[in-house]
């Protein structure tokens, strides 16, 4: 998804505006190898960090990295998407995303990790902040294996 909206240069507003997680692979899988210690048989875990990452942030960084992506109100950025279907090259751009702007039979389902967070807390684990410097390594690590 974001991939594509470096590609396109542009992303919707409510995109831009919102967060999203962002669990790096390593604390995640810790901290699932320390929840495996826990012996209550009924708990379900969802293994993610409390704090979620705000897409301006992340943008902020990859306009470091000289990726520019432009803010554009939904309407407008449905637009783009309609045109950049037209072409091959465009339709390549769009690949991360979900291009069908009927939202169908989809719902979306919330899911909360307090019980997870209080058990890792417990156990004096959790997750690190996501530094800028990390987003930059990550974006860097991206932009090396040619996905923007």
């Amino acid at each position: 998804q974001f991939s594509s909206y470096i590609k396109l240069g542009a992303a919707p507003l409510t995109v831009y505006e919102g967060s999203v997680n962002f669990s790096p692979v390593d604390e995640t899988a810790h901290n699932i190898v320390v929840l495996t210690a826990t012996e209550d048989e009924t708990a379900v875990f969802h293994v993610y960090p409390p704090v979620e990452l705000k897409f301006a942030d992340l943008f902020g960084v990859a306009k470091k990295l000289g990726y520019v992506v432009e803010a554009l109100p939904d309407g407008e950025f449905l637009e783009l998407l309609r045109k950049r279907k037209q072409t091959a090259e465009g339709r390549g751009q769009l690949q991360g995303l979900m291009t069908n702007e009927e939202m169908g039979d989809r719902y979306e389902i919330p899911v909360v990790n307090e019980l997870t967070g209080g058990y890792l807390q417990n156990l004096l684990e959790g997750w690190s902040d996501i530094t800028e410097e990390y987003l930059s390594k990550y974006l860097s690590a991206l932009s090396g294996m040619d996905l923007f």
